[in-house]
Order: C-alpha cells, then sequence, then structure tokens
C-alpha cells in the first residue's frame, strides 16, 4: 500500500478519535478555536511508515505543544500525557511495535519510565492549580481591600497587574520594588485574613496624586 493510500484508509478512524475528545490540549489543558487543534503523532510517520495510524499513537494538542513541546519531548513523556489523557487507548505494546513489529527492542520504552513521567507530570500539575488558585486569593483579597478605586483601576491597567498575574513577582507599587511573588502567596495562603496579612506590603497605599 503506497503512502497516500495508507492516509486515507486511517483518515476516518483518525478523525473519529478527533471527535471522541474534548477540544482542549492534552498537553497543556489549553484550547484553542484557531488554529484548531492538531493530531499529534507520538511516533513519526517517518518512523513508523505506513502503521502510524494508530489510536494509541494519537494525542490531541495546540499548535505551539505540537511543534515546541512535543516535538524534541522523550516518548516517554509523550506516553505518560497519552496515559493521562486517553488511557482508554494507551496500549505501550501496541505502540512499541508501530516501528518494531517484531518487538525486537521491547525495552526501548518501558512502563516505569512511562510511570515515572506520570508522577512528575501530576506532580506538576497539582503544583500549577495550586498557584492558579493562589494567584485567585491574592487576587480577590487585592479587590476586596479598601483601596481608593482609581488606585485599583491604575494597578489593573497597567504593568502591576501583568507582574501579578506572572509566576514570580509582584510589583510593591509603593516604591516600585519588585518583591517574591512566592512571599505574597505564602503569606495569603496561611493567613486567616487574607486582606489584612497584605497590609505590610503595602500594595495600595500609593497616594493617587502621583
Amino acid at each position: 500500500m503506497q503512502a497516500d493510500a495508507y492516509l486515507k484508509s486511517v483518515l476516518e478512524d483518525r478523525e473519529s478519535w478527533r471527535l471522541e475528545h474534548p477540544q482542549r490540549c492534552m498537553s497543556c489543558g489549553g484550547s484553542s478555536s484557531w488554529p484548531p487543534l492538531a493530531v499529534h503523532e507520538i511516533e513519526r510517520r517517518s518512523h513508523a511508515v505506513k502503521c502510524w495510524g494508530h489510536r494509541c499513537n494519537y494525542m490531541l494538542v495546540d499548535s505551539y505543544c505540537h511543534e515546541q513541546i512535543l516535538a524534541a519531548a522523550p516518548h516517554a513523556m509523550q506516553l505518560a500525557i497519552k496515559k493521562i489523557s486517553d488511557p482508554w487507548n494507551y496500549d505501550l505494546n501496541a505502540w512499541l511495535r508501530l516501528r518494531d513489529k517484531s518487538l525486537m527492542a521491547p525495552r526501548r520504552v518501558t512502563q516505569e519510565e512511562v510511570d515515572e513521567w506520570i508522577e512528575n507530570l501530576q506532580r506538576r500539575r497539582v503544583q500549577e492549580r495550586s498557584y492558579e488558585e493562589a494567584r485567585r486569593i491574592l487576587r480577590d483579597a487585592l479587590l476586596q481591600s479598601q483601596a481608593k478605586w482609581n488606585v485599583i483601576e491604575r494597578f489593573k491597567g497597567g504593568h502591576c497587574w501583568a507582574l501579578l498575574k506572572g509566576p514570580l513577582w509582584v510589583i510593591d507599587v509603593v516604591d516600585y520594588e519588585l518583591a517574591p511573588f512566592e512571599a505574597l502567596l505564602d503569606t495569603c495562603l496561611s493567613a486567616s485574613d487574607p486582606v489584612g496579612a497584605l497590609a505590610p506590603f503595602e500594595l495600595f497605599s500609593l497616594d493617587p496624586s502621583r
């Protein structure tokens, strides 16, 4: 079977697989209406000529993850994401046979390696969710503060807000010095009164006339 004929033979099932899954990137969790999510093949077509079209080989990802993150990612990492996001079609043995039908190298990727990546990825996702929740708590605390609205709008509309949303730093608008974002998160999350806990940082004590 020629390569183009093989492609036509697997397209229907490939598209059917795509439609069975939520339109969210399996790698980062993001969604994208344009460009549309791509079906990423873990084992490249050039390495598994006329046998790459298998559900165990597909991941639904956005263009950035497809082109930048997964293009150079270890197979074990990609398979870990596959198992987390699409466990019904995860099959390590079938995937290994895509380019090695006789399974001459059964330990090219091991289940132990995949499981180790799963543990790492899940730990990372928990940390990301924790930081997102911390950012929400901090943002709500700031908006509940007694600051004058013109100062809040200045904070929200300028670089201060952009820095607040970043992973590492938040700006102190009193003297425009950077303070570690983690320090604010720890203060907020450990306090029974997040608004009061923010007082030492004086985030909103800037004189509106300045």
